[in-house]
């Protein structure tokens, strides 16, 4: 949603800023969805991995492995914690409590050093979050919050939805058009310039095709479609193309004919 209202607020003008801004928008856009595409990735990779292992192995030794394995790594650190803390609070009993804090302080030792042991080491955060554990540690979290999930995800197709018409709609192409080249065709104290639209083609009938043929027709401009020869280089075919690769042959003829019906007729 932000994105789509700085891109909004970006093309309102053809100002010197705004002529500079939307491609440097657009290199961040397309940064921002080549992350967002891999976490997505790794979410759809694990819940397709917890999905395979319940078919094969069964639902008990995988919904719930990670969890057990968690709880049990989790008191075992909660033990540790305890029995460190007791020998901390616990005096010395024994009237050679010389020999006795000696060796309180060897376990001490050992304890401390089991407990460095416990840390998390680089390989064993990278496991967690690229492993298989690390799987169920995504899925879960959702699992558990059904209702949250589903609210999330119909929030989120309901604002797609809205802002997909509100921004593929005539009106918002026409309005940011007009705002580049309105001056050109009916601008205040200005000398009315004729404005020639290039390069527009397209391979498919699409709401795209549609409003900008639309728009040609609106407001009378001159075109250059592009483009019109069917190969683009060397064995490689232009399928915004006319023509197709022999040069005589119409790749679309719903697209010239809509073509054609922008040019005015001559009377004889």
């Amino acid at each position: 949603v932000v994105a789509i209202c700085i891109g909004e607020h970006l093309g309102q003008s053809c100002g010197h800023i705004h002529i500079v801004s939307p491609p440097a928008f657009v290199v961040i856009a397309g940064y921002c969805f080549s992350i967002s595409f891999l976490l997505w990735a790794r979410i759809l990779l694990a819940y397709s991995y917890v999905l395979i292992s319940w078919a094969w192995w069964g639902a008990d030794d995988t919904s719930f492995a990670f969890g057990r394995q968690l709880s049990i790594s989790s008191s075992t650190h909660e033990e540790l914690s305890l029995e460190l803390s007791e020998r901390d609070m616990t005096p010395p009993c024994s009237p050679d409590h010389g020999q006795g804090n000696h060796n309180q302080a060897e376990s001490d030792q050992s304890l401390h050093r089991h407990a460095e042991d416990e840390v998390p080491s680089f390989a064993s955060i990278a496991a967690s979050f690229c492993g298989l554990r690390a799987s169920q540690r995504l899925v879960e979290p959702l699992r558990a919050r059904k209702p949250s999930v589903a609210v999330a995800a119909l929030g989120f197709l309901a604002s797609v939805a809205v802002f997909g018409q509100r921004c593929g709609s005539y009106k918002m192409l026409r309005g940011e058009l007009d705002a580049c080249l309105g001056p050109l065709l009916s601008g205040e104290g200005v000398t009315q310039a004729p404005v020639w639209l290039s390069e527009f083609g397209t391979d498919v009938r699409d709401q795209y095709w549609e409003h900008m043929i639309r728009y040609l027709g609106d407001r009378e401009l001159d075109f250059a479609y592009w483009s019109i020869n069917g190969e683009k280089r060397f064995n490689e075919s232009e399928t915004y193309g006319l023509l197709k690769d022999d040069s005589l042959t119409i790749r679309h003829p719903w697209k010239l004919e809509m073509l054609m019906s922008l040019v005015p007729h001559r009377r004889s």
